[in-house]
This record gives C-alpha cells, sequence and structure tokens, in this order.
C-alpha cells in the first residue's frame, strides 16, 4: 500500500473533504457534478466486473442524463456525500462511495454507504481510503451517528475490510438477491459514530 500524500487546494463548494488524499497514483476527493459521465461509465465497468457490487446496481437504475442532478443534490447536503478515485494520469474513475442520508426525521442520524471499486485496482488501498476518508467525516459531523451498509455474501473483500474498520454484523437476509442465476443472502452491518453514537 503506498503512502498518501496530501493536497490542500479544494473547490469552496464541493469541500466537505477537506483536501484530496493521493493514494497509488490516485486521487481520493469529493465528487462535483463534471464526474457525472466518468461516474456512469465506471459503475457500468463495476458491474460487469463484479456482479455483487449492490452500489453500481443501484447507479444502474438512476436514469441516464440526471447523474449530475444527484451529484449536486448530494453535494447540497451536508449530511450526504460522494467519493471518487480518480487516476491522476487518465482521470478516469475507479472507485466510488457514497454516503447516502434519507429525509426522514426519525433516521437523519442515519448514513446509507455503498463502494466499489474497478477491478484493476482492487487490494491497492483505494477501498480503504476511500472508506477511512468517508468514516472520518462522519465522526466530523455532528448529526451522524450511525453508518449502514448492505452487503452481498459473495463480497468477502468488502466484508474483510468493513470488518477491518470496526462494522459489526445486525443482520443476514437469506437468499435476498438473485444474482447470476443464484439467490444470494446479503449482510446488514453498521458501524456507531459520534460522541453519543448508541452501541
Amino acid at each position: 500500500m503506498g503512502k498518501a500524500a496530501t493536497i490542500t487546494k479544494w473547490p469552496t463548494i464541493y469541500g466537505t473533504l477537506r483536501n484530496v488524499n493521493l493514494i497509488n497514483n490516485v486521487a481520493i476527493r469529493e465528487a462535483t457534478p463534471a464526474d457525472a459521465h466518468a461516474i456512469r461509465q465506471a459503475s457500468q465497468h463495476m458491474v460487469d466486473e463484479n456482479p455483487s457490487s449492490l452500489l453500481c446496481r443501484r447507479l444502474q437504475r438512476v436514469p441516464a442524463g440526471t447523474e449530475a442532478e444527484l451529484i449536486e443534490s448530494i453535494g447540497e447536503n451536508s449530511n450526504a456525500l460522494i467519493v471518487v478515485a480518480e487516476e491522476v494520469t487518465s482521470s478516469a474513475v475507479v472507485g466510488l462511495l457514497i454516503c447516502d442520508n434519507t429525509a426522514t426525521a426519525s433516521r437523519q442520524h442515519v448514513i446509507q454507504l455503498g463502494i466499489g471499486v474497478r477491478q484493476a485496482w482492487w487490494r491497492r488501498g483505494v477501498d480503504d481510503h476511500m472508506l477511512r476518508q468517508a468514516i472520518a467525516w462522519g465522526k466530523r459531523n455532528p448529526t451522524l451517528r450511525r453508518i449502514e451498509v448492505e452487503v452481498l455474501r459473495t463480497e468477502t473483500q468488502l466484508l474483510a475490510l468493513l470488518a477491518r474498520m470496526n462494522f459489526r454484523v445486525e443482520g443476514r437476509g437469506r437468499g435476498a438477491y438473485f444474482v447470476g442465476g443464484h439467490y444470494v443472502d446479503c449482510y446488514w452491518l453498521s458501524l456507531p459514530i459520534g460522541t453519543t453514537a448508541p452501541l
């Protein structure tokens, strides 16, 4: 795993992460509406490479041409976040993380997390750094108390990463998804954050 360097320059509107982190020639930063097309392309590649990626499957259901509006709406929500991992030399999006926050008053303290990485960048620290950035952002947010994520049983690498980050399995949905001709179990995991987060 390469050593992360920090770039302090950052656009003022999309400045939630405060800086850009570099890892193995990949910039980890907050998404802007200008990333819409690259995110659409990356999510399609991720679905092809990893059919178990629930995040990318959900992104494929976003109507084409509305990605920029989605990014903008999340960017305007102080309790939500989209992070991209961008390969520096090609400007291609090779990783994506979304923290979405429901508008329901009773769930404003909770974010739903999804993460995906292009296969060529697996095991190179990209997913690890994106997740660490998101957790640090969540802990700085005074509203948020809990991160939730749904993962298919077949995503063993992601499950291992979440375990290293102290996410706990809270439930299992047996045969909850039909993927590649098979019914697949999913796990529901969570991570308490914030000074008054319930355990």
